[in-house]
């Protein structure tokens, strides 16, 4: 089993290599590629109020009485590894060094959230911290045109770039603590009082609006081409954006980073 499980590979990467030119859309494709990168997609309001307009269902407990000031937030974190698999067309059959790249994108578990620290304020009496995070998946259709060139053993790569897609399955948390304060008066009228303050941890969970998201970016990459086919290399990815559904809407940056494999079709 196990040697025919290697012949049948051996026999599709032989056919890879030796495929003749195809086209798609009356265009010549160029690559088949693969990356993998790390998208800090930063939403630009990452507040509580953004947290609370996602959830399909409101919230359990109630915060109306809390002022989420921006200087309150001690942390925050957006954390989105990404795949995307995309065909390199040419546009331009005369000139091979303009190049489009159209893929599909995948986002598994973005992760975005906040944290609130009010030890020290007032602006939220009862309650010490409260950490708003959301946990989704994305997908998106990428297109992006190039123009190439080469550098001695380097193939350089400079364009502009944008993507369309859906945010769904998520999940929007809340946790956090309150403070409950309790006093104890003694029986007489010389017996002390005592105070005693309780931290009470509470946690809830939501489901998420699905969002529409879009961005525009600058691309540039630098690869280096093994064996006349394999391409290897890095990607960068700066741009903005935003996220939409009923009742929210957020303006994104894009900082991206990932790592490029291509094959080379002749």
């Amino acid at each position: 089993m196990k040697k025919t499980i290697l012949f049948l590979a051996a026999i599709f990467v032989y056919n890879l290599a030796m495929a003749q030119p195809f086209h798609v859309l009356g265009m010549k494709v160029k690559k088949l590629g693969l990356t993998g990168s790390f998208d800090k997609d930063m939403i630009r309001n990452i507040d509580a109020d953004y947290f609370m307009s996602i959830s399909k269902d409101g919230t359990h407990e109630d915060f109306s009485d809390i002022d989420f000031r921006k200087q309150d937030i001690a942390s925050m974190f957006c954390e989105n590894p990404a795949i995307r698999a995309e065909l390199t067309l040419l546009p331009f059959a005369r000139n091979e060094n303009f190049q489009l790249n159209t893929g599909l994108s995948l986002m598994f578990n973005r992760a975005d959230g906040s944290y609130y620290n009010f030890y020290y304020g007032e602006q939220a009496p009862d309650y010490n911290n409260i950490n708003f995070s959301s946990y989704s998946q994305e997908v998106a259709l990428d297109l992006s045109f190039l123009y190439h060139k080469r550098v001695s053993f380097l193939h350089l790569y400079g364009g502009v770039g944008t993507n369309l897609g859906l945010t769904f399955a998520g999940n929007m948390n809340i946790d956090g603590q309150y403070q409950r304060t309790s006093e104890v008066v003694g029986g007489a009228d010389d017996d002390p009082t005592f105070v005693t303050e309780t931290n009470i941890p509470f946690s809830e969970s939501h489901n998420m609006k699905d969002m529409l998201h879009q961005r525009v970016f600058l691309q540039g990459a630098a690869t280096v081409i093994f064996f006349k086919r394999l391409e290897v290399g890095f990607e960068g990815r700066l741009g903005k954006g935003y996220r939409a559904t009923g009742g929210a809407h957020a303006n994104t940056t894009l900082n991206s980073w990932g790592v490029v494999t291509k094959w080379n079709f002749k």
